[in-house]
């Protein structure tokens, strides 16, 4: 996931908190899944498209790559009683924050990995599926 963070500009160095909120898609409800959260802060990131030549695909992915060469920005455990009723999952905390802080490109990417226990499927809602269900970052800058 793409995240522009031009719109904070200068007051990046200020945020307090981030975290990045997911929607599962549906009522059914993971009972037991960790997600890592990992994060890119490369220039070469904006060229990445949707499609066409510069897509990012599977094929030229950090995740094919493997992540070990990347920060582990949050992991969080999930189980039926933390979820039962929220169709929403949130990971972030410090070292998500901290790296928000000090990204040096405009946008960064971030990576979740991870899923359920039993390696079946843990999937979210995404843009194109729902804008309003889509993935958020939210961050916390100290009020005026």
């Amino acid at each position: 996931m793409r995240f522009d963070l031009g719109a904070i500009g200068k007051e990046r160095n200020k945020i307090q908190d981030a975290k990045l909120v997911l929607t599962l898609p549906g009522d059914e409800r993971p009972s037991n899944a960790t997600l890592r959260l990992y994060g890119v802060d490369t220039p070469a990131a904006e060229r990445w498209q949707e499609s066409g030549r510069f897509a990012l695909t599977w094929g030229n992915s950090y995740s094919k790559r493997g992540l070990g060469s990347l920060p582990v920005l949050a992991e969080t455990k999930i189980t039926a009683k933390d979820n039962r009723n929220d169709r929403q999952v949130s990971i972030g905390g410090a070292e998500l924050t901290e790296f928000l802080r000090s990204a040096k490109s405009r946008s960064v990417t971030l990576i979740l990995a991870g899923g359920n226990a039993d390696n079946s499927l843990l999937a979210f809602s995404s843009r194109e599926r729902d804008s309003a269900e889509a993935p958020q970052l939210f961050v916390e800058l100290p009020t005026p």
